[in-house]
């Protein structure tokens, strides 16, 4: 007879102490959104490394000031290289215009004093190589041979020259010397079949070779390849 009641009051107690089902499954939700210590803080050091790399390439590639600057370094470069260019036409003009001087104004073997005892201006012709070197000694094609050596020579020059970087600007200037100067030597030799020197200095009865401003352009050059190969290079920053 008592078995109705006591069902009612034991769905009753039941009803009471049960949990719904959303919050049963709270805690789980809150571990799976709550991520593990260690891996916050693994994670949260990569996140800021990663910001700040962002923040770097912003502040330095993306911004007005990092362009300006990479621009700059470009333009530098740009204009460091046209001395390559430059340099060697102004040798060539240099040393065709004082050529033409002689040629017109000295006749063969003449000279003129410049500074008495130290220097004089006279007109010579030398159908050998550089400093008077093969001038007294004749052989067949010898001017073809020898214009020959010297637009081989030129042309491994420009292409070392070429191969330079902008940095390396001593070599650069020494090279541009050079190419400059065996351009005005080898100039005279199509043209004349020998080179004009007239530059004499002498010491009482003691001559130094007769050269011309292409040799001096020459002799500079090789002298600032030597010094940059030996390390006297101050203002100059050494290449990576």
């Amino acid at each position: 007879m008592n078995a109705p009641r006591d069902r009612q009051r034991f769905l009753e107690n039941s009803s009471q102490r049960s949990v719904p089902l959303a919050d049963l499954c709270a805690p789980l939700r809150s571990d799976l959104q709550e991520p593990p210590l260690y891996t916050t803080l693994i994670g949260g050091v990569g996140l800021n490394r990663v910001e700040d790399m962002d923040n770097t390439v912003n502040e330095t590639s993306l911004s007005p000031e990092g362009i300006d600057h990479q621009g700059q370094q470009l333009a530098h470069a740009a204009g460091t290289r046209r001395l390559e260019i430059w340099l060697p036409f102004v040798i060539v003009a240099l040393d065709q215009a004082t050529k033409a001087i002689v040629r017109s104004q000295l006749s063969l073997y003449s000279s003129v004093t410049v500074l008495p005892g130290l220097v004089n201006f006279t007109h010579v012709r030398n159908t050998g190589a550089a400093f008077g070197f093969l001038n007294a000694t004749d052989f067949p094609l010898k001017t073809l041979l020898l214009a020959a050596i010297a637009t081989a020579a030129l042309i491994g020059v420009g292409l070392y020259a070429a191969s330079l970087t902008h940095q390396q600007l001593a070599a650069r200037t020494a090279l541009a010397l050079i190419i400059g100067g065996a351009a005005g030597n080898l100039i005279d030799r199509v043209v004349d079949g020998s080179v004009v020197d007239f530059v004499d200095v002498y010491w009482q009865t003691h001559h130094f070779w007769a050269f011309n401003v292409a040799d001096s352009a020459i002799s500079v050059g090789v002298a600032i390849m030597i010094l940059d190969m030996l390390g006297a290079r101050p203002n100059v920053p050494k290449t990576v």
